[in-house]
């Protein structure tokens, strides 16, 4: 028996978009490995000067990237039946940030001790989904 037939497609985001789109979210996933298996954390996230600050709230496997430098990903993405569904990437090699770099809107929604980590936008790469 035949499938159905997909009447939607894919499109590449320039990295322009990509930018406007992650300046626009405030929160993501924060994608790394601990031990060795790759594991997806939701975080808050602000784009500042060229960089993704997220906060580091307690994962002892992220911010041991952040001390090694080690590379994570952050993905942001939006699903809704108003909108096309896109996607966005950025990787980028951690690092700890100045916690006063950023803006009270993430520093209000931290936890005691969390810690603020930037991510530049080393690659950034997205994709949008047209109906």
């Amino acid at each position: 028996m035949d499938s159905p037939s997909d009447a939607s497609a894919e499109v590449k985001l320039s990295e322009d978009e990509c930018v406007t789109l992650v300046m626009l979210a405030t929160r993501g996933r924060v994608i790394y490995s601990s031990r060795g298996v790759p594991s997806a954390r939701p975080t808050q996230i602000s784009l500042i000067k060229g960089c993704i600050l997220f906060l580091g709230d307690g994962d002892d496997a992220i911010l041991e990237a952040a001390r090694r430098h080690d590379v994570l990903s952050i993905q942001v993405d939006d699903a809704t039946v108003e909108a096309p569904t896109w996607s966005v990437t950025v990787t980028g090699r951690c690092a700890f940030a100045e916690p006063e770099l950023a803006p009270a809107s993430l520093r209000d929604t931290s936890k005691p001790g969390a810690t603020v980590l930037s991510l530049p936008l080393t690659l950034i790469s997205g994709r949008r989904k047209i109906i």
